[in-house]
């Protein structure tokens, strides 16, 4: 589970993503609602609850830098920025034990798993988020050749 721009910046807020072909077993898109995986934070980890909304991480990339907290409020609403494996080593011994901690909590917590909404898109369909106020991520899947699933996805700008 992440979002996609945790390391820019100036990423755009949305992403569309459109099903070309998808006959494999699995490969479906996972979301996971901020509301949800706050409550469940809040019964099963406040401490690290309250770090997602008090501490800044480093998220770097393909030459981009862009530190922010995980949680935070914008406008009255909830957001999330993080993406485990756009993490900067340059971020403290201290935050990176507790990005560990947050990327095995939403990986492992059965709580969390029974919260996620898969989507299977089929060819021709499409699915758009708000990069910022969902985590997603895909379930696995084996293809048995090239192309069996063939999704396109752009990050667009969406109510600017």
């Amino acid at each position: 589970l992440h979002t996609d721009g945790s390391y820019n910046p100036n990423f755009p807020n949305a992403t569309i993503m459109c099903c070309v072909s998808n006959s494999v077993s699995g490969g479906e898109t996972v979301f996971l609602e901020l509301n949800k995986l706050v409550d469940i934070l809040k019964r099963d980890d406040p401490e690290l609850l309250e770090f997602l909304f008090e501490e800044e991480i480093l998220h770097e990339r393909s030459g981009y830098k862009n530190k922010k907290k995980i949680l935070y409020l914008e406008d009255k609403k909830l957001k999330i920025n993080f993406n485990y494996f756009c993490i900067s080593k340059n971020n403290t011994e201290k935050s990176l034990i507790n990005v560990n901690k947050f990327f095995n909590f939403i990986n492992t917590s059965e709580k969390i798993k029974k919260n996620i909404t898969a989507v299977k898109l089929e060819e021709g369909e499409a699915v758009f988020w708000k990069d910022s106020e969902i985590l997603h991520g895909r379930n696995g899947f084996l293809p048995k050749k090239d192309s069996d699933r063939f999704l396109w996805k752009a990050a667009i700008e969406i109510g600017v």
